[in-house]
This record gives structure tokens, sequence and C-alpha cells, in this order.
């Protein structure tokens, strides 16, 4: 089953960053296998998983994750 990916923007970003699967799913406090998984698109994470990986990486959570908020913001802004 496909799953909607964050996970070629998490692996950018990790990637860009220096850190190793490990280490990002480490500092993350997931487990490696779960973050590969999610970079390949095979596993959605869960939005405390998005959080941490965010704050780890150094971005804002919306860089990773569209959130329903900003889709609603960006489809107002949009419209005007």
């Amino acid at each position: 089953m496909a799953h909607r990916t964050h996970g070629p923007e998490i692996a950018r970003l990790r990637l860009e960053r220096g850190f190793t699967l490990q280490r990002l799913a480490d500092e993350a406090a997931i487990s490696r296998s779960h973050l590969g998984k999610i970079e390949l698109g095979e596993r959605g994470a869960s939005a405390p998983a998005l959080k941490r990986l965010a704050i780890v990486l150094g971005v804002p959570v919306s860089q990773i994750a569209e959130m329903p908020l900003d889709r609603g913001r960006r489809a107002r802004a949009n419209a005007a």
C-alpha cells in the first residue's frame, strides 16, 4: 500500500546535513528501519515522529509535512 510520503524531503534534508540514517533515527527516537521505510514511502510517519524529525533536522514541520491548516491557509490566500 502506498503512503503519502514526506520521505524524499526528509532524505534530502538528512543528507544535506550529513546525518546517517542511524543518527537521525537515534536523535528523533524512531527505529532506523522505520525511518528507512518512511524515506522510501513504504510507511507513513505519525505527527509526533514528523515533529521530532523536524526538530532534529532544524526545520519547521511544515517543510516536511504540509499540515491541513497550512493547506487551508494557502487555499484562502490563493482565492483572494
